[in-house]
């Protein structure tokens, strides 16, 4: 994938917990622009549910006026904008599976107490059950986030250095400063989101394997698990021994060979969750 590199100005958080923003508007976005006219009316209808307050939560997180409009797509960060409210706290683990360094692959008993697997069966089945529209719509941009965040590696990953977190990276951004930044962030800086909308827009084919099933979560997370665990990532140091991931201590350099090795993985990994996400939206709105 060719890619049209621009000096572009962007803000970025300190301490950087889930996919970041432009991830996620390109995750709905891409989902969003394959549904019908009708699916898209009756998703900005069930937007309009959304607290007031809420919606400046929202707004503030994507430094926008508090009182702007938000899209589906926007909106598909409530759940980064909302986590520190007192009654979402409890969510703030669902949004990573966290693994010991023993682990090389992603099983059923991966959560402990609660996890990115659970999340997204949780609110599944919650948007599907649940008529009343202010639950409906929280349980939506929970599921529409969960998906985004199951598709970002360093999001299914190891405990023992917060997903990438303490993995330090050398690179001209101050921004840029570990591995999950990197993923979240950094290696979509190079393009802005319309850029990224129309490099990424896509026929949404799909097979059984796209279905929101709990096999397929397991899958997701999986694939986003061997993601992390590649070589060329830099997250892990294959033990000797026994090929578990042993945290890499030398810093990784963020520099225009790492982009252009893992830019096309994490942007497939978005095309991937924007398609699971469309045929979940497509049966059930």
């Amino acid at each position: 994938m060719k890619l049209t590199i621009l000096i572009i100005g962007l803000i970025f958080s300190t301490k950087v917990m889930a996919l970041g923003s432009k991830g996620h508007w390109l995750v709905c976005q891409l989902a969003f622009e394959q549904l019908t006219t009708q699916q898209q009316i009756s998703i900005n209808g069930l937007l309009a549910h959304l607290p007031s307050t809420e919606v400046r939560l929202l707004n503030s997180y994507l430094h926008k006026k508090s009182t702007a409009a938000i899209s589906f797509a926007d909106a598909c960060s409530w759940a980064d904008a909302i986590k520190n409210q007192t009654p979402y706290t409890h969510f703030k683990a669902w949004h990573f599976v966290n693994l010991s360094r023993e682990e090389k692959h992603v099983n059923a008993f991966a959560c402990q107490n609660n996890c990115l697997l659970d999340a997204i069966s949780f609110h599944q089945q919650q948007f599907l059950l649940l008529q009343t529209p202010r639950i409906k719509i929280q349980a939506l941009l929970f599921l529409a986030h969960w998906l985004g965040d199951i598709h970002q590696p360093l999001h299914v990953s190891y405990r023992s250095d917060l997903g990438g977190n303490k993995t330090k990276v050398i690179a001209k951004n101050r921004a840029c400063s570990n591995l999950h930044q990197i993923w979240d962030s950094c290696l979509l800086a190079q393009l802005t989101k319309q850029q990224w909308l129309l490099q990424l827009t896509t026929p949404l084919n799909f097979s059984v394997s796209d279905e929101l099933t709990a096999i397929n979560i397991q899958s997701w997370a999986n694939e986003s698990f061997a993601i992390s665990r590649r070589p060329s990532v830099g997250y892990c140091q294959t033990s000797k021994t026994n090929s578990s991931c042993l945290a890499n201590l030398n810093p990784i350099n963020f520099d225009q060979t790492y982009k252009k090795q893992h830019t096309p993985l994490l942007t497939l990994r978005i095309q991937q969750a924007a398609r699971r996400l469309w045929l979940f939206l497509s049966t059930h709105i």
